[in-house]
C-alpha cells in the first residue's frame, strides 16, 4: 500500500513539475514591429477612411541614402485607416529579420505617390529589449 500511494503521489509531483516548467517555457518571438500612425493632409484635415497604399523604408540616416529594408503595402496589403489612423505590422510582408538593429535607424513613410514625408522618425527600444541584453540579471 505504501509503495502505491508513494508512487501515485511521485507520478502527480512529476507532472505537476512538467506543467509548471512547461508554463515557463518562451513564446515564440514575433519578428515584426508594431508601427501606428495618423494620416493627415496639408491643411491638418485627416484623410478619408479607406485602405492605402503606404511604402514603410529603414534607413541608416535620417535624410538621403538608400533604404536597407522596405515593405510596400498595395493591393491586398493595403494599409486600413479609420478616422486618419492606422496600425500595422512591419515585417508581416516583407521580412524584417534580416535588419541589423544594432545601430541608429529611421523609419521613412510614403503615402500614395506622395513623397516620402520629412522628417524621418528615428526608432527607439523598447522596455524588453533593455533586459534582452541580460542574462539572468546580468549585464551581456
Amino acid at each position: 500500500m505504501f509503495n502505491r500511494v508513494f508512487l501515485t503521489k511521485l507520478t502527480l509531483f512529476l507532472l505537476f513539475i512538467l506543467l509548471v516548467s512547461s508554463s515557463f517555457a518562451s513564446a515564440a518571438f514575433n519578428p515584426q514591429i508594431n508601427y501606428q500612425g495618423k494620416l493627415a493632409g496639408s491643411t491638418g484635415a485627416v484623410v478619408a477612411d479607406g485602405n492605402y497604399d503606404i511604402e514603410f523604408n529603414l534607413y541608416t540616416v535620417s535624410s538621403g541614402g538608400s533604404p536597407i529594408w522596405t515593405e510596400t503595402r498595395n493591393g491586398g496589403n493595403q494599409v486600413a485607416v479609420t478616422n486618419g489612423l492606422f496600425s500595422v505590422m512591419l515585417g508581416e510582408v516583407s521580412a524584417i529579420s534580416g535588419v541589423d538593429f544594432n545601430q541608429t535607424l529611421y523609419l521613412g513613410v510614403k503615402v500614395g505617390v506622395d513623397s516620402e514625408m520629412t522628417p524621418r522618425k528615428k526608432l527607439g527600444t523598447v522596455p524588453a529589449a533593455f533586459e534582452a541584453q541580460r542574462l539572468e540579471g546580468l549585464g551581456s
